[in-house]
């Protein structure tokens, strides 16, 4: 690494009230005096700190990544987030209910837990802070991942625009924890749908007809499906919806459905595990 020109910062050394000796940096940032700490003096005779030679390379390695915000480009986390949330219902044109989430995140959790602080001054410590607050206020590991995962889009957009100069979000640890295999639609194959007809009672295996409710019995095969068999697919029984469903000729609920066939659903899950 070539040189520092004439006049791109200075390094010099400062002692502090406890006789320690470290080494400091300053330069201009954007019109701005920046004065920063780049590590402590080596003393002689220890390796502990580092020498002047070690520490003009450390100080050049600031001077190029260091992204000073000057104070009348500085946002608050309400201020840059609500800027997001307008770019991405106007110029994105995300759905109105994404819009209403993510205004409800930086409402009712981002926005009272890191207050009024700069977002260029919002560290990973603090992001971590928050993810450990929010969980033992009892919300899920989903709902605190969606917290972090507008958060992130949030210091993305500031970056983009000069309010911040580094995305916390992303050095943070998050739970990787997968859904449970029982939770999630996965198709049969042509084995495993033989034995879902097997499973299932025979007065139960019927083909509705237009908006008829009737039924017509079927045989124990059904291959007049064709192609429509391959791609069955089976959920876990208790992802289906209990809720009545009205009925539209009596007006009365109706319990029929998913929660009617629910023994049976329990027999044809069991059978393929």
């Amino acid at each position: 690494m070539g040189r520092r020109s004439y006049g791109s910062g200075r390094l010099f050394e400062r002692t502090d009230a406890a006789g320690r000796v470290s080494w400091y940096g300053s330069w201009w940032s954007g019109g701005t005096r920046v004065k920063r700490k780049i590590a402590a003096k080596r003393t002689p005779g220890t390796a502990d700190g580092l020498t002047r030679a070690q520490a003009e390379k450390e100080l050049r390695k600031r001077i190029e990544r260091d992204v000073i915000v000057p104070g009348a480009a500085r946002r608050t986390l309400e201020e840059a987030g609500g800027a997001c949330v307008d770019h991405l219902e106007h110029v994105m044109e995300r759905k109105r209910s994404t819009i209403q989430d993510y205004r409800g995140h930086l409402r009712r959790h981002l926005v009272p837990f890191f207050g009024e602080r700069p977002i260029d001054k919002i560290e990973p410590t603090q992001v971590a802070r928050f993810l450990k607050r929010k969980r033992s206020d009892g919300l899920s590991s989903k709902t605190v991942q969606n917290h972090l995962n507008f958060l992130h889009g949030v210091f993305a957009f500031a970056i983009k625009r000069g309010w911040a100069q580094s995305n916390p979000v992303a050095y943070v640890d998050r739970s990787k924890k997968n859904r449970s295999p029982h939770q999630r639609v996965r198709f049969l194959q042509p084995a495993e749908l033989d034995k879902l007809i097997d499973a299932v009672p025979e007065d139960t295996l019927a083909v509705r007809s237009g908006a008829s409710s009737a039924s017509t019995s079927t045989s124990r095969r059904p291959w007049h499906l064709g192609a429509e068999a391959s791609r069955t697919s089976i959920t876990s029984p208790s992802l289906c919806s209990t809720r009545p469903r009205p009925s539209t000729a009596t007006g009365q609920t109706s319990r029929t459905g998913c929660s009617s066939r629910r023994p049976t659903m329990l027999a044809a899950a069991s059978c393929l595990e």
